[in-house]
């Protein structure tokens, strides 16, 4: 994963998008190495190509543990909204 700005990608889950959303769409925790204050941050990415990513919407946090949880939280409700979209496109697909 390459991100848009100077931090570090640490750790990161990314999905197929669509549907009104990027080709691609994820979370990343990154590290800021020029941020002595909050020197991690977590992102939710949006990339049309699958390499380069733009990020929005940050938790700013001071040790990679909190950042770490915030991810884990942000990644399950990504991941439970894409299986929920993909049972709608399914449902409609086979009630057409």
């Amino acid at each position: 994963m390459k991100i848009h700005n100077q931090a570090t990608p640490l750790m990161w889950t990314n999905s197929v998008g669509g549907n009104g959303l990027r080709d691609y769409v994820g979370t990343v925790v990154a590290f800021r190495p020029t941020e002595t204050l909050h020197p991690y941050v977590v992102w939710d990415t949006a990339s049309d190509d699958g390499e380069y990513y733009d990020c929005s919407s940050g938790d700013y946090c001071i040790t990679l543990a909190e950042a770490t949880e915030i991810f884990a939280r942000r990644a399950s409700w990504l991941a439970g909204n894409l299986l929920a979209t993909e049972s709608i496109k399914r449902k409609e697909k086979v009630n057409g």
